[in-house]
C-alpha cells in the first residue's frame, strides 16, 4: 500500500509540473514567436543596404570585369553557415551548376569558389498567348523544367506575346523544332562578280593613300582610347546586394529588366498579392525606350532621378536598363541602380557619366 500512495504522489506532481508548463507556453507564445521574427535577419556577418532580403555577405563577394568582352566573373568566399543551397538560392544558380563549375561536392568556410548562372539554355520571346502546358506539349519541352526555370507554379498560367522564358535547350537543339524559332531566309538574290580594271599607280596617288591610312589609324587609336576611359569610368561599384523575390512580370527574373519592373510600381502596378505585376510594355532592355513611348510614357534624354536609363547592349546583346537614382548636372555623373550588371540576383550601386555612347535615353515615371 505505501508503495501505490509514492507512486501516486510521483503521478500528481508531474500532471501539476505539465500543466504549469503548457499555461506557460500559451501565454508567451506570441512573445516568442515575435522574438523569433524580430531576429531572422540580425546577422552582424551580412551588409547591404539595411534590406532585409540580403541574406549573404556582399563583402565576401568580388569580382573580376572584362572590360573589352563585357563579361564578370564572380567569386565568393564561404562564410560560416553558409550551404551550397543558401548560395545557389541567393544567386539565382543551382547546386548542380556550383559543383560542375568549381568541381566540388561539399564547401566549407574559407573557400573561394566561382558563382556563375550560366545554364545551358535560350531566352525566348513568346509570339502568341498560350497556356504553358499547350506551349511544353507543342515544342516537346519538358513542361516540369519549363515551369521550375520560369518560377511558374501553375501549368494553366498563359504566356503572352513579348514575353521572355528560360528554356534549358541549346540553339542547336532549338533550330530542329519545326516553327520554334524565325530561321533567318537565305540571300537568293543573284550576284554580280566586277571583274577588277587595271590601274596604273602614279606617285600622286600613293601618296594620297598613305596619307589616309595615316589619318585612319589616328582616328580609330583616338576611338579605342575614349571608349577604354568611358569603360573605365562606368565601372565604378559603390555597392551590391542580392535581391531575389518570387514576383512575376513577366521578365526573366534575376535580369535587369525584371528587376526594375519591380522598383518601378508607377510604371508596372502590382496586385492585390503584391507577388504580380502588370506590365504596358515588354520586349528586351534595348526596346524599353522606343516600347514605353508607344505605350504613351514620357521619354527623353535628359537624366532624371527616378527615371528609367536605357542602353544599347552593354554585357548583352539584348541591352540593359537601371535606375537613375542620382544625377549631378555640372559634373555629368549618373549614380545608377541595376541588377545583372555583375551577376544574376545581384543588384549593383555603381557611377555612370550621361555621356556615355551607349545611353539610349529615358523613361519618366
Amino acid at each position: 500500500m505505501t508503495r501505490n500512495r509514492k507512486t501516486s504522489k510521483i503521478k500528481i506532481i508531474s500532471t501539476g509540473l505539465f500543466l504549469v508548463l503548457f499555461v506557460i507556453t500559451i501565454v508567451f507564445a506570441d512573445r516568442f514567436t515575435s522574438s523569433a521574427n524580430d531576429m531572422q535577419y540580425v546577422n552582424p556577418a551580412f551588409v547591404g543596404d539595411s534590406r532585409n532580403d540580403v541574406a549573404i555577405n556582399m563583402n565576401a563577394m568580388s569580382v573580376d570585369f572584362n572590360e573589352w568582352d563585357d563579361t564578370a566573373v564572380v567569386y565568393y568566399i564561404v562564410q560560416e553557415g553558409d550551404t551550397l543551397e543558401s548560395i545557389a538560392k541567393e544567386f539565382g544558380t543551382t547546386v548542380s551548376n556550383l559543383k560542375k563549375v568549381n568541381s566540388i561536392k561539399t564547401i566549407k568556410a574559407g573557400q573561394k569558389i566561382i558563382v556563375t548562372d550560366e545554364e545551358n539554355g535560350l531566352l525566348y520571346q513568346v509570339r502568341e498567348a498560350q497556356n504553358i502546358k499547350v506551349f511544353a506539349n507543342k515544342y516537346w519541352l519538358n513542361l516540369e523544367d519549363l515551369m521550375t526555370l520560369n518560377y511558374i507554379q501553375d501549368d494553366t498560367e498563359v504566356l503572352y506575346p513579348g514575353q521572355e522564358i528560360f528554356i534549358n535547350i541549346s540553339e542547336q537543339a532549338a533550330n530542329t523544332i519545326p516553327g520554334f524559332i524565325d530561321k533567318a531566309q537565305p540571300d537568293l538574290s543573284p550576284v554580280v562578280v566586277k571583274t577588277p580594271t587595271k590601274t596604273t599607280t602614279t606617285t600622286t596617288k600613293t601618296t594620297t593613300t598613305t596619307t589616309k591610312t595615316t589619318s585612319s589609324s589616328t582616328s580609330t587609336a583616338t576611338t579605342t582610347t575614349t571608349a577604354t576611359a568611358a569603360a573605365s569610368s562606368s565601372k565604378k561599384v559603390l555597392s551590391r546586394w542580392t535581391f531575389n523575390q518570387n514576383i512575376n512580370n513577366g521578365f526573366y527574373r534575376g535580369y535587369c529588366t525584371w528587376y526594375v519592373a519591380t522598383q518601378m510600381p508607377s510604371i508596372f502596378p502590382y496586385d492585390e498579392t503584391g507577388t504580380k505585376q502588370t506590365r504596358p510594355f515588354g520586349g528586351n532592355a534595348k526596346d524599353w525606350y522606343a516600347n514605353a513611348k508607344k505605350a504613351g510614357y514620357s521619354v527623353g534624354q535628359t537624366p532624371k532621378v527616378g527615371s528609367i536609363i536605357v542602353y544599347n547592349p552593354l554585357r548583352s546583346s539584348a541591352g540593359h536598363v537601371g535606375i537613375v537614382r542620382g544625377y549631378d548636372a555640372s559634373t555629368g555623373e549618373l549614380t545608377i541602380e541595376d541588377m545583372n550588371y555583375e551577376s544574376k540576383f545581384v543588384v549593383t550601386k555603381r557611377i555612370d557619366s550621361a555621356s556615355n555612347s551607349k545611353i539610349i535615353g529615358y523613361i519618366y515615371p
